[in-house]
């Protein structure tokens, strides 16, 4: 390889290990975690305020007849000491501390029967989460003091609220969130550097409420409900073939047994499908099955960085729909690049 070749080869690798953690991250905004077919919903709670107050309410504010109308209306996404940082300050002087935050919400009794998912994407730095007053305790092996559902802002966390809802009257959730060491949780006892991100403080990203069938894909955030739901891959890319494999999980809730079949459909950038796959299987009443299949694309695309002088970051769209009793009940779209990196001798 010549020295060009080379240099462009490095350049296209460092470009592409910074976008990883987008591709991985596993935010809608970009890998569509979001409804096909009007078989869920998904729900921005930043849409309408929050209440928010600079203090720790807590035990208090969990209650759901707590009076939080004198609190301030936030939006969420919210970082309580962004401020601090255009103020020319040493990070010691950033705001560190706690917070509290509720929301009041309704959800339509056409859902009564569905799965209530909620999906904090980002909190700074410690929290605890209640909803109608029930508290929801995270997966952690860190021994915590408190009560405490999750710790660290660098991964989202969701949790199962069916049982904890409302369909006919008015819902709290309660957040408890703190960035101070000496808190309720224990300190992770990393990345505290404010030019990192956690000496931010508070909801710092989108949190969702996903109405689901109840037997449906789960969520791809495995804290602390212990799930996952969808592995896209390439296995490799020989000549004019890439062979993918999929990877699906369904989760039947239900309280019966359920002849379930998943349909894994590949569409290019226009839209054609270009791969059609089909699995059944009998998944027992509250129970999770694996689905796994692969197969091979001719002629593939290939994803590259923005920029790269070899192609461009051009990505597939995967289908996986769930079928059963001759209906449709669930069906999750997400993005796919079909890529390859090596290394050699010459490197």
């Amino acid at each position: 390889m010549n020295p060009k070749t080379r240099r462009e080869f490095l350049k296209d690798v460092a470009v592409c290990s910074a976008a990883l953690p987008l591709l991985c991250s596993g935010t809608p905004n970009f890998a569509l975690n979001g409804a096909v077919d009007n078989t869920r919903e998904r729900v921005d709670l930043g849409d309408t305020p929050w209440r928010f107050a600079k203090l720790d309410a807590f035990p208090w504010a969990k209650e759901p007849g707590f009076r939080d109308d004198a609190w301030t209306e936030a939006g969420v996404p919210h970082c309580f000491n962004e401020s601090d940082t255009y103020q020319n300050i040493s990070q010691n002087q950033a705001y560190r501390g706690p917070a509290s935050y509720r929301k009041h919400f309704r959800i339509d009794p056409k859902h009564k029967g569905k799965k209530v998912l909620l999906e904090f994407q980002s909190v700074d730095v410690g929290a605890a989460v209640y909803v109608n007053g029930t508290f929801k305790p995270g997966n952690s092996e860190v021994k915590q003091y408190q009560e405490v559902t999750h710790v660290g802002c660098f991964l989202p966390f969701a949790l199962d609220i069916t049982n904890d809802v409302h369909f006919d009257s008015d819902n709290v959730i309660a957040v408890r969130v703190s960035n101070a060491d000496q808190s309720f949780f224990t300190w992770p006892g990393f990345g505290a550097f404010l030019g990192l991100g956690m000496g931010f403080g508070g909801i710092v990203g989108h949190v969702y409420l996903h109405i689901v069938d109840p037997v449906h894909i789960p969520l791809n955030v495995y804290s602390p409900l212990n799930q996952w739901g969808t592995n896209l891959g390439t296995v490799a890319v020989d000549g004019n073939t890439a062979k993918l494999k999929f990877q699906v999980n369904v989760d039947n809730d239900s309280d019966d047994a359920k002849d379930v079949t998943l349909i894994t459909r590949v569409f290019d950038a226009d839209g054609k499908a270009q791969l059609t796959l089909r699995a059944s299987h009998s998944i027992p009443s509250k129970s999770t099955f694996l689905f796994g299949h692969s197969d091979e694309i001719q002629n593939p695309h290939l994803w590259f960085p923005a920029n790269s002088p070899h192609g461009t970051p051009y990505l597939y769209r995967v289908v996986n729909s769930i079928e059963t009793e001759g209906q449709t009940v669930d069906s999750v779209a997400e993005y796919l690049g079909i890529r390859t990196i090596t290394w050699d001798d010459d490197y």
